[in-house]
């Protein structure tokens, strides 16, 4: 467990390791930035 990394799996392809940067406001907008990802805005809808 890592509070600075993101630990995926995928078939086939063994263990990724990620370095992602996530804000969440108080809107509860998340935002993420991904190196060779880009940028994303999630919206938790719950």
């Amino acid at each position: 467990m890592s509070s600075d990394f993101i630990f995926a799996t995928f078939q086939n392809a063994g263990i990724r390791v990620f370095n992602c940067d996530v804000f969440v406001d108080e809107e509860a907008l998340v935002y993420s930035t991904d190196y060779n990802g880009g940028r994303y805005i999630l919206e938790c809808n719950i």
